[in-house]
């Protein structure tokens, strides 16, 4: 009778499709398919991508695009520009609207969680207004 080694099934970290692998030749955390395209890309010096967000080409350069590999993590599908945004969007925690002069103006998780932190009620006046006031 042959000995048959067991096989264990996982889910791919990329792809999220399930696969079977033999664990006498290590763990693997990529299915075949995105094992063969993560070492494809290894070799390529400069790799182009279109952002999701905005349409525009972005690059990637090799070292970069190694250590998403490397630290199993997704490649971004954004551009440069729109994930700075991306990011300042989601420090934003509320936008006010100014109480004297009707401007809007915006309040940060940061300075949010120092007026929590002061026991204050978040501002309603713009910095502009304030500025004055204290004058």
């Amino acid at each position: 009778m042959k000995n048959k080694s067991k096989t264990v099934k996982t889910t791919c970290t990329k792809c999220h499709k399930p696969f079977s692998y033999d664990p006498n030749t290590g763990e693997h955390l990529l299915c075949s398919e995105c094992e063969k395209a993560a070492e494809d890309m290894k070799f390529k010096e400069e790799h182009t991508y279109i952002c999701k967000s905005c349409g525009k080409k972005f690059t990637m350069e090799k070292g970069e695009v190694q250590f998403f590999l490397e630290n199993n993590l997704s490649l971004p599908k954004n551009c440069p520009d729109c994930r700075a945004a991306n990011k300042l969007a989601a420090q934003i925690k509320k936008r006010q609207t100014c109480k004297n002069c009707g401007k809007e103006f915006i309040i940060t998780v940061g300075e949010s969680q120092w007026y929590r932190q002061m026991e204050l009620e978040l501002p309603v006046r713009c910095p502009e207004c304030r500025s004055k006031r204290k004058k």
